[in-house]
């Protein structure tokens, strides 16, 4: 799970709109409006033995997960 931004405008909204559309995705907001989404397919970089198939260049958002 990935905590994201609350939003805060129409754009944001928007943007949920766009990960929604995706399968397997969900959008989870707990007490004290933390926001999260929660992607339920695996990477499509996963190798067999669950390794990472681009871990040189992986994106961003992995280095910091």
């Amino acid at each position: 799970m990935l905590e994201i931004d609350a939003p805060a405008c129409k754009s944001d909204f928007e943007n949920i709109r766009w990960y929604l559309c995706h399968h397997d995705t969900t959008i989870y907001v707990e007490k004290g409006n933390k926001w999260f989404l929660h992607i339920l397919s695996p990477c499509r970089y996963l190798t067999n033995d669950g390794r990472c198939g681009v871990y040189e260049n992986r994106p961003e958002i992995c280095r910091e997960h």
